[in-house]
């Protein structure tokens, strides 16, 4: 009887095993091919905590008969040693094959993604189809708000920042910026000692916050040991978008808003994965694709307006060598459509209170 118990309580185990190893493969085909959402995730971790819950008790329900194994048949042990070892070394380090699995699963989601997920039309978007992050609000300077309507090429692996320079071109202040690239996420966290320096997502703001630092672009660039501070960062928008900041300046009176906006894996026909084998670092971190574009809108609040639209200048060096902007977008196609429409609005300054 008691065998036949045994017997029923395994293959009842072992079903419900069976059972939780098909969500957990179902949320890993989503995330890694499809775009990433908060269900999936949780889906995803919770039957992976079980299943490792499970494994950690069953090693210790046969720990004796594991060690006596082991004991018996040290040979037996080794080639799963080295096998393991083998595999830890290369997913830390970050070696071919494995550091091409992260870029083939980008490249994956970005030409897979839902269109109709990411894409709310403005009239149809309540404020509940937008997300609203409150930024720098300890600042003393007047309130600034970005609204964006994201357009059919806005992703997940999106690099973007917002930010204030004077009329002549000089940066002043960092508005706003993606919490993955601020904070240094968009590098290697596996082996902090290399790092990818990700200067081609941003670079035109990257050499102008590098010029104002008096600093190389190197330590310029958001790190894991130099992120941007926690008042300018949020997560990287999956809808339309709001910001709401404050200038650092209560005195300034006239400035340009600028925003850079970079989609990894947005590979074409012009800026393909092979097109600058001579390139180190388009060729070399994988994650590049069509260069960042950027926008811009002139703001003087001695006569404000309602609204201003930020319009594009042109796109950024592929590899963030310099800084310059190239009016020329020959070779564009997906990237100038990740927006649909930037607005910024002084909410202290309008031309009705003006008149």
């Amino acid at each position: 009887m008691i065998p036949y118990v045994m017997r029923n309580k395994r293959s009842l185990l072992s079903s419900c095993l069976m059972l939780l190893i098909i969500p957990l493969l179902y949320s890993a085909y989503w995330l890694f091919f499809q775009s990433r959402t908060d269900s999936i995730a949780t889906v995803h971790i919770s039957v992976g905590v079980v299943l490792f819950a499970f494994a950690v008790w069953h090693i210790f329900q046969h720990l004796p008969s594991l060690r006596k194994y082991i004991a018996d048949s040290p040979s037996k042990l080794l080639p799963v040693t080295i096998i393991s070892v083998g595999l830890l070394v290369g997913i830390v380090s970050w070696l071919p094959p494995f550091n091409e699995i992260l870029n083939y699963g980008g490249n994956a989601r970005y030409e897979n993604k839902d269109i109709s997920q990411l894409y709310i039309p403005l009239e149809e978007g309540a404020s509940r189809n937008y997300q609203v992050d409150n930024l720098n609000q300890q600042a003393s300077g007047p309130e600034i708000k970005l609204t964006a309507r994201i357009g059919t090429s806005f992703g997940d692996d999106m690099a973007l920042v917002m930010w204030i320079e004077d009329l002549q071109g000089n940066y002043l202040q960092t508005l706003y910026s993606t919490r993955r690239f601020g904070k240094g996420f968009m590098t290697n966290p596996l082996n902090r000692s290399e790092n990818i320096h990700r200067q081609e997502a941003v670079p035109h703001w990257l050499h102008a916050r590098a010029k104002a630092l008096g600093t190389d672009i190197t330590y310029a660039i958001p790190s894991l040991e130099n992120p941007l501070v926690d008042g300018i960062t949020a997560a990287t928008p999956r809808t339309n978008f709001i910001v709401n900041s404050k200038l650092n300046n209560a005195d300034l009176r006239q400035f340009v808003v600028k925003v850079e906006a970079n989609q990894s894996y947005d590979w074409n026909e012009h800026y393909s994965r092979d097109r600058f084998p001579d390139d180190p670092v388009y060729s070399g971190s994988g994650q590049v694709g069509q260069p960042a574009i950027v926008y811009r809108t002139e703001i003087d609040l001695d006569s404000p307006q309602d609204f201003y639209i930020l319009t594009a200048l042109g796109h950024s060096h592929r590899s963030g060598q310099n800084g310059d902007i190239d009016p020329d977008m020959t070779g564009i196609t997906t990237a100038i459509l990740d927006f649909h429409r930037l607005i910024v609005e002084m909410p202290e300054f309008t031309a009705k209170e003006s008149n």
